[in-house]
């Protein structure tokens, strides 16, 4: 197991930083992430090709495909909500266990958010 620190801001500057547990998988095609936290199960996977697959399956359920400079659908679920929404991705860079995505959320080409997000692993393994 590895300690990821995942942290959070959006084009409201709200800031969410949380450290986790979890398990880390490599193969040819992708490293992924796996861990659990209050909203759910997560899995991250990073692809040879820079591309990114953020999946959230309990309270909150969600799915999403980042890939700079392309746009890409967004599913949101949780008890009281379903949403469809349209994801802009700007940056995608993982480099030194570092993985930095910024993306634009849109709903019917109205922007609703923006996103940075920095998980970076920890140096010290579990």
């Amino acid at each position: 197991m590895v300690k990821l620190l995942i942290d959070s801001l959006d084009k409201y500057d709200e800031r969410t930083v949380e450290e986790v547990l979890a398990i880390k998988s490599e193969d040819e095609e992708k490293i992924t992430y796996t861990y659990s936290s209050e909203l759910g199960e997560n899995t991250i996977n990073i692809f040879k090709d820079f591309s990114v697959e953020i999946i959230r399956k309990g309270q909150v359920e969600s799915y999403q495909m980042l890939k700079e400079g392309q746009n890409t659908k967004f599913l949101y679920k949780t008890p009281y909500f379903l949403g469809n929404f349209e994801i802009r991705t700007e940056k995608v860079k993982y480099e030194e266990k570092k993985l930095t995505i910024c993306y634009f959320i849109y709903d019917n080409d109205i922007e609703m958010n923006k996103l940075t997000i920095e998980i970076k692993e920890l140096d010290n393994k579990i």
